[in-house]
């Protein structure tokens, strides 16, 4: 399979019968401007899990940050693109704007008759 970048993910994928949450947790320093220094930030992402039937692939999305999403054939493998990918989103982004994501709150599982 090709290697792809993270805007080149595949829109299409069709949904897999294996899904999963994956917590990706990190350090990112911050510049603290009242004392000068930098100083850790620990984020933590929440990213959704799901693996196409068609190519056996594992393919994670992280819903609270627009473009984190790769794949990979295992899910080692893949806990640590995410933490590539969000990594490569976070420095595309200013401190304003890594505060202001949105804060994941949990996933429902909705029934519907058809």
């Amino acid at each position: 399979m090709k290697k792809r970048t993270v805007c080149e993910f595949v829109n299409g994928a069709s949904r897999g019968t294996c899904s999963a949450i994956a917590f990706v947790s990190f350090v990112l320093l911050i510049f603290d401007i009242f004392n000068g220094t930098l100083k850790p930030m620990m984020l933590n992402f929440t990213a959704y899990i799901e693996k196409d039937p068609e190519s056996g692939m594992y393919v994670g999305t992280v819903p609270t940050l627009p473009g984190a999403h790769t794949f990979a054939e295992s899910i080692d493998d893949l806990q640590g693109k995410l933490v590539e990918v969000i990594t490569l989103c976070l420095e595309e982004m200013d401190q304003e704007e890594i505060t202001a994501l949105p804060i994941f709150t949990g996933i429902a599982q909705v029934e519907v008759a058809v």
